[in-house]
């Protein structure tokens, strides 16, 4: 008998060739799958729900408003830190 599945999020952390790798859920466990098997559109970062059936994992499809709140959330924390800088003692000054 197989357990029962399990639908979560994930984030695609790197595509090869053959092979991308998820974090998957909020303890980012690390998973494969066959690039073939990833949804249309999926990339590096995006973030995917998935479908657990023990080590099994099978990529339902690309969560496009998870994607961009997390992008966005990025790119606003960049920014922050790029503003908030300290000035380093190399730094040039006048």
């Amino acid at each position: 008998m197989s357990p029962d599945p399990k639908d979560q999020h994930a984030v695609i952390d790197r595509i090869t060739d053959e092979w991308a790798v998820l974090l998957i859920g909020d303890q980012e466990q690390e998973r494969r799958v066959k690039v073939d098997e990833l949804p249309e559109g999926a990339t590096e970062g995006s973030i995917v729900k998935v479908r657990l059936f023990g080590l099994r994992v099978d990529v339902l499809e690309v969560d496009d408003s998870a994607t961009e709140e997390k992008r966005a959330a990025m790119k606003d924390r960049l920014g922050r830190l790029k503003r908030t800088r300290s000035t380093g003692r190399f730094d040039k000054h006048d």
